[in-house]
């Protein structure tokens, strides 16, 4: 969502992004991107400053279930 709204918003187009959930939260999370949301990170021009806080790129990983 607040992608959507940074897009609408470099459009001109005035939004608020309320956001309900709290946390932290105790549902685990993988903390990985999947490939379009860093395309849409790189689109939003942010890509480089997850890279710069240390945010590695992965070329492949196994999810067990």
């Amino acid at each position: 969502m607040r992608a959507v709204a940074t897009f609408l918003a470099r459009e001109g187009v005035r939004v608020c992004v309320v956001d309900r959930a709290h946390f932290p939260s105790e549902t685990p999370s993988t903390h990985v991107i999947q490939p379009v949301g860093v395309q849409i990170l790189d689109e939003l021009g942010v890509l480089s400053a997850g890279y710069s806080a240390s945010a590695m790129p992965l070329e492949r990983f196994t999810l067990v279930k």
